[in-house]
């Protein structure tokens, strides 16, 4: 992922991708604990080779930031601990500014990640809103239905489900941050307004 011709970058993640992809799919070979010697040994690959370079791929020249987030949307739905070496990483800040309306990153893989994100529960109530992540499903869900397109209408739906139904648990909980959960429900509420 090194190598100087675009090209052959992205022979390279495609080729792993594709392989990666066979092996996190299938739930007799890939353990999402690590409970097998080849689990661990991918978690170790992914963590170790892999998400190091993963900045360096996100900014590629295309079609490589495209398969990167293809495998990234796969790795992060088959094992959600991966999440958290995500955000240590900087990442989701980096696929939070792919997840707006118009951005050339914007695509199915991307809300598949955010909404994997969303449901991890890696983020608090404060990252959301600074990261927009509930304004920026509005815009997109605005501009769906205002262009008649529902190829990831589904998905972002359930981003603004979760995103209700976690800070209406966070309200009930006595141990809320109630401002923070109002400004996150304020910027919901525009997806019910006419």
């Amino acid at each position: 992922l090194s190598h100087k011709s675009t090209n052959f970058r992205f022979l390279s993640l495609k080729i792993f991708a594709d392989i990666a992809t066979q092996y996190l799919s299938d739930s007799s070979i890939y353990d999402v604990s690590g409970g097998n010697a080849f689990s661990k040994e991918l978690n170790k690959l992914i963590l170790k080779k892999l998400f190091p370079k993963y900045a360096s791929i996100l900014e590629d020249q295309d079609p490589v930031p495209l398969f990167g987030l293809k495998l990234l949307s796969i790795i992060v739905e088959r094992n959600s601990a991966f999440i958290t070496i995500l955000s240590d990483l900087n990442l989701v800040s980096t696929i939070c500014e792919y997840f707006e309306e118009g951005h050339q990153r914007l695509n199915r893989y991307t809300i598949k990640i955010i909404k994997n994100i969303v449901e991890s529960d890696t983020l608090t109530t404060d990252d959301i809103i600074e990261l927009k992540i509930a304004e920026k499903a509005n815009m997109i869900v605005v501009n769906m239905l205002k262009n008649k397109q529902d190829w990831c209408f589904e998905l972002l739906l359930d981003i603004i489900y979760y995103l209700l139904k976690d800070t209406a648990d966070k309200i009930q909980s006595k141990d809320a941050d109630n401002s923070s959960c109002n400004l996150l429900i304020d910027s919901l509420y525009k997806n019910f307004v006419p």
